[in-house]
C-alpha cells in the first residue's frame, strides 16, 4: 500500500520447487478477441485461504475469468466469474479479496470464496482500471480509472459494502502509480499529463479531497516510476516519498535520469513538496524501493549500442550514495526489499549460453554484495512482473509469464 515493496528477512533462497496448475483449472484463451497475452494476468498475492492455501492468482481471461487458490502441493478453483472483463488487479486483507476488472467492476470474496458483494453496473465516470493503480486503506478501495469524457480519475469503494465514496473532483490526468500513507491517513497518487506535464497529488480524511497540487512540469520533470514512501516524519514534514524521473540540464535540451526524495510539508500555507535530494543514474529508474531507511532503485537503459543495467541505493537521511550494482543484462522485474536484503530476478535472453534462463539473486543490503544466485530452471520466457512475492511460511513465490506453472524459494 505504501509503494515501499518491503518484505520480511526471508533469508537466502537456496532451493527452488515448481508445481503445475492443472489445466482444468484454467480458462484457455481462444478467439482472436481474447486480451490474453500471458497465462496469467496478475502475480500471485498472498492470501491465507480455507484449505491451507496461500496465494491467489488470475489467468486473465475476457470473457470467463478464472481465480486460482493454491500452493506447493495443490490447487482449487477461488471463484470463476463470467464475462466482466479481463482482470486487472488481486488486493487482499484480512476481510477476503478484492477482483478488478478492466470494465471497473469489482468482486469481493471472504477467504472461503464466497461473494461479499459486487459492483452491480459499470460507473458511468470510469471506463477502465490501470493495471496495478489499485489499493486498499483501512476502510475504501481506491481505483485509477479512465472516464468516459476520455480523462483520467481516482475513485473510491468501501470496502464492507462496495458502495462509492464522494469525492471532492476529477483530475483529467493519467495515474501511473497511487499509495496510501497509513499514519497520516493520505492517499497520494503521480499523474501524467503530456499537456501539463507530471503533478503529484495528495488527498487526505476518509472522503478523499485535493489538498495540493505540484506542478512539475515547471521544472521540466516527468515521473517514470512507481512513488513509495521512505523515511520518517519529522517536524513539519508529514511524509518523505522517493521516484524515479527525467529532467533537463540547465540551458540545455540534454535529458538525464534521476532518483529524487522529496518531503511533503504542512505549513501555514497549506501542504507543499520539496526536493531533499536528488541523484543522476545511467539508466531508466522505473522501479523504486524503500524499507524506511535507505531507497532502491533499479532499470535498465538500452541505447540501441550499450545496455546500462543496475541497482543503486541511497541512503534517505544524509542524502548519500551508498552502493551500485551493473549488470549485463536488463534488470526488468521490481527489487524487493527488507531490513538485511534485496531480491530480484535477473532473466536472460534466449540465446544467451548460460545452463538456465532466470537466477534470483539476493543482495546484501549494507553493502549491495551478492550473498545467493539460485538457478530457477525452465522459465525461458521470465517472470510475470513484480516483486518476489512472499509466502507465509517463509519463502517467495514467482509466476511464469507464458506457462501454468509457480515456483517456490526458500532458504
Amino acid at each position: 500500500m505504501e509503494g515501499s515493496r518491503f518484505v520480511e528477512n526471508i533469508g537466502v533462497p537456496s532451493t527452488v520447487t515448481s508445481f503445475v496448475i492443472p489445466s482444468t483449472l484454467v480458462s484457455l484463451a481462444k478467439g482472436k478477441d481474447s486480451m490474453l497475452h500471458n497465462y496469467f494476468s496478475t502475480p500471485p498475492i498472498p492470501f491465507s485461504t480455507t484449505g491451507g492455501y496461500n496465494y491467489l492468482i488470475s489467468d486473465g481471461m475476457t470473457h470467463t475469468s478464472t481465480i486460482i487458490a493454491g500452493n506447493e502441493k495443490s490447487a482449487k478453483i477461488f471463484a470463476s466469474i463470467p464475462g466482466d472483463g479481463s482482470i486487472t488487479n488481486i488486493l487482499t486483507d484480512a476481510s477476503g479479496a478484492y477482483i478488478i476488472y478492466s470494465s471497473g467492476n469489482v468482486d469481493a470474496f471472504d477467504p472461503s470464496g464466497k461473494l461479499r458483494w459486487q459492483t452491480k453496473e459499470k460507473y458511468s465516470i470510469t471506463t477502465g482500471v490501470i493495471p496495478g493503480c489499485a489499493v486498499l486503506t483501512d476502510t475504501g478501495l481506491i481505483m485509477a480509472g479512465e472516464n468516459i469524457s476520455g480523462g483520467k480519475t481516482l475513485f473510491a469503494l468501501s470496502t464492507k459494502t462496495g458502495k462509492q465514496i464522494p469525492w471532492g473532483g476529477t483530475q483529467k490526468d493519467a495515474y501511473n502509480s497511487i499509495i496510501f500513507d497509513a499514519q497520516h491517513n493520505l492517499i497520494f497518487g503521480a499523474c501524467d499529463s503530456i499537456i501539463t506535464g507530471d503533478r503529484l497529488y495528495g488527498d487526505g480524511e476518509r472522503v478523499l479531497f485535493e489538498v495540493f497540487q505540484e506542478r512539475f512540469h515547471k521544472q521540466e520533470l516527468r515521473i517514470i516510476s512507481n512513488i513509495c514512501l521512505c523515511g520518517k516524519s519529522s517536524g513539519n514534514t508529514i511524509a518523505k516519498i522517493a521516484f524515479g524521473y527525467l529532467s533537463k540540464r540547465p540551458r540545455t535540451d540534454e535529458r538525464t535520469m534521476n532518483v529524487g526524495i522529496f518531503g511533503i510539508y504542512n505549513g501555514p500555507g497549506g501542504y507543499s513538496l520539496k526536493k531533499i535530494s536528488s541523484h543522476e543514474i545511467p539508466y531508466l529508474p522505473i522501479n523504486i524501493a524503500s524499507n524506511g531507511n535507505m531507497v532502491l532503485s533499479s532499470g535498465f537503459y538500452d541505447s540501441g549500442i550499450e545496455l546500462t543495467s543496475g541497482i543503486d541505493a541511497f541512503a534517505i537521511e544524509d542524502t548519500m550514495k551508498l552502493w551500485q550494482r551493473r549488470f549485463s543484462y536488463p534488470v526488468s522485474s521490481p527489487v524487493a526489499i527488507s531490513e538485511k536484503f534485496a531480491y530480484f530476478t535477473l532473466t536472460f535472453s534466449t540465446q544467451a549460453a548460460v545452463p538456465t534462463q532466470s537466477i534470483f539473486y539476493t543482495l546484501d543490503l549494507s553493502t549491495g554484495k551478492t550473498l545467493g544466485e539460485l538457478p530457477v530452471m525452465g522459465a525461458q520466457n521470465g517472470f510475470i512482473p513484480g516483486i518476489p512475492m512472499p509466502m507465509s511460511d517463509g519463502g517467495f513465490m514467482l509466476a511464469d509469464r507464458n506457462k501454468p506453472i509457480i515456483y517456490f524459494l526458500k532458504p
